[in-house]
């Protein structure tokens, strides 16, 4: 699994073309650089995922309870909206408007892309730097509880 990195402002078109920036292109293995699925985030941004990682992230949701009633809902979530994307010759993806909207992504305003663990974030420039806006002791009290939640919960360091 390729861990991604990086945050990137992107201009786009009225078309909802994107160039995906070559800091994040480079990241990647060369035969996974041309097929994404995109899809909507947990957030008001929205994930694209190499098709790849995508198709592992699947499997996890794939292989919930089909007899729960919470599982069937987190499965309809999670495909609602999701699009396969194919990057152009001049590496570029062509964003699906109703998902821009969802995530009220403008193309006057630009976006920011983020290299988060299996997957790039695409964000609204003003709510990424919404999102991001946190002082270092907001910061180190967030890591202090997240990670006090984890280990409370026995999970292995190694995961």
């Amino acid at each position: 699994m390729n861990i991604l990195l990086g945050e990137y402002p992107c201009k786009i078109d009225s078309k909802g073309r994107v160039r995906l920036p070559s800091g994040l292109l480079d990241q990647l293995p060369v035969e996974e650089r041309d097929q994404f699925v995109i899809s909507r985030g947990f957030e008001k941004c929205l994930y694209l995922y190499p098709r790849k990682a995508w198709e592992q992230e699947m499997v996890k949701v794939n292989n919930l309870d089909q007899f729960d009633e919470q599982s069937r809902k987190l499965q309809r979530i999670m495909y609602r909206g999701a699009s396969p994307l194919k990057r152009d010759s001049v590496d570029r993806l062509n964003l699906p408007n109703h998902l821009l909207s969802w995530a009220g992504i403008n193309p006057t305003e630009g976006l920011v892309m983020a290299g988060v663990n299996n997957r790039i974030e695409l964000w609204s420039a003003a709510e990424w730097d919404s999102q991001m806006n946190i002082s270092p002791e907001e910061m180190a009290q967030l890591a202090q509880q997240v990670m006090a939640k984890r280990n409370a919960g026995g999970v292995d360091e190694a995961n």
